[in-house]
């Protein structure tokens, strides 16, 4: 099982999409939701990740669906597209791994950059700043991933993505105030495994969030939102002896939600997972299972609107309220 960088950096990115329409009337709600359910697929496939362990290869693909997000995320601000945001990075990278910047004391464990860098066809970029780990079990601290019955937490002060035109990404857990005045404490991302399959993901203390803030080349600031993630998972995406949880444990399912505070755009929304659930053995993409988003705030689109994964690997069908027969859309980024 792989740990991808957001995991570690941001827990952001394994698995995104991008919700084109194949019409050509695109609306500014259907964009924004793209944008949110994007974000919100991202978040929950990379902590389901988190918790399944291993140590191979990370932080390519977090710069690719990162700027896969960025191009949902400028679409919908109306702004020009950035200058990286068509650049697709190579799964090689070789200097920003799990087992290369973490090390471990104990039950204490360091995730540090140290301006790592991610080579692609087109585009490098490095990597600053790194988490903090505490494990509750020393021996999960050295396999790098939790047993039954156990937990490990993460925070950062700043875990920074620079991008070679100027702009930054940067993650933390510090604790802030969102655009509607919820305040944040400062906290840490908590991981739990409960049993042989089955493992937890949220906020300690619940009142925490992680604060994504993209900074352009120019200054300008692209996004800013709080994420507030409460899912439960079963099984593995993938067959999960090394880390564990079984031979057979693959039909990895998730339910729950991620809530997003959208800073710029001034509203709140809130992704509810059911049963989203991938089949290994035929898809890499979940192929059954919804994600309903429901809006508030004074900017917030007009919603509900539903995401359907179906047994047609790759697609999706996205319902709003103006086209309730709903609109396939292309899944893109396979883990």
């Amino acid at each position: 099982m792989k740990w991808k960088l957001l995991i570690i950096a941001t827990l952001t990115a394994a698995l995104t999409f991008s919700c084109k329409k194949n019409e050509e009337d695109t609306t500014e709600d259907s964009d924004s939701t793209a944008y949110i359910m994007t974000e919100s697929m991202s978040e929950a496939s990379g902590q389901a990740s988190a918790t399944e362990g291993g140590t191979a290869a990370v932080g390519a693909s977090f710069v690719a669906n990162q700027l896969d997000i960025l191009e949902e995320e400028v679409q919908f601000a109306k702004n020009q597209m950035v200058q990286t945001s068509s650049d697709q990075v190579t799964q090689a990278a070789n200097e920003c791994k799990y087992s290369s910047v973490r090390t471990c004391s104990a039950t204490v464990g360091t995730v540090a950059w140290n301006g790592c860098t991610i080579a692609g066809p087109r585009i490098s970029t490095t990597m600053t700043g790194g988490w903090s780990e505490t494990w509750s079990n020393s021996g999960d601290c050295s396999r790098g991933y939790l047993t039954a019955s156990d937990t490990v937490s993460r925070s950062s002060t700043g875990s920074t993505i620079s991008f070679p035109a100027g702009g930054n990404i940067t993650t933390d857990t510090k604790g802030g105030t969102a655009y509607d005045g919820t305040v944040f404490a400062s906290g840490a991302i908590l991981l739990a495994r409960t049993n042989t399959t089955n493992r937890s993901v949220g906020m300690s203390p619940t009142n925490s969030a992680i604060h994504k803030v993209y900074s352009g080349r120019r200054g300008a600031t692209i996004f800013d939102y709080y994420i507030q993630p409460t899912l439960t998972i079963s099984g593995a995406k993938s067959n999960g002896a090394t880390s564990g949880l079984g031979t057979t444990s693959a039909n990895r399912a998730m339910t729950g939600s991620v809530v997003l505070y959208h800073n710029l755009a001034k509203y709140t929304a809130t992704n509810t997972f059911s049963a989203v659930t991938w089949s290994t053995a035929t898809c890499c993409f979940p192929v059954s299972g919804t994600i309903t988003t429901t809006f508030a705030g004074s900017g917030a689109p007009t919603g509900p609107m539903t995401l359907t994964f179906t047994a047609n690997c790759g697609t999706a069908t996205l319902t709003t309220p103006s086209n309730t027969a709903g609109s396939e859309v292309q899944l893109s980024t396979c883990q």
